[in-house]
């Protein structure tokens, strides 16, 4: 797969898959709940409050 689109996430939907993706990344697989005390466990996501100023860039693949 490839990523066919680089966008901005301006909707609080595309903002909490980031944040859940970082959860996964960083908490789960990298076991850095210790590191990470700002992770949300009950949500599953990874935010702190620099991302209420940030831009945040996401890509998406193609199906196919």
């Amino acid at each position: 797969m490839s990523i066919s689109e680089i966008k901005i996430a301006e909707t609080e939907t595309e903002k909490a898959e980031i944040y859940r993706l970082r959860y996964q990344l960083y908490i789960e697989e990298m076991s850095g709940g210790r590191r990470h005390t700002e992770a949300d466990g009950a949500a599953r996501q990874l935010h702190d409050e620099s991302d209420e100023h940030a831009i945040q860039f996401y890509g998406r693949q193609d199906a196919g």
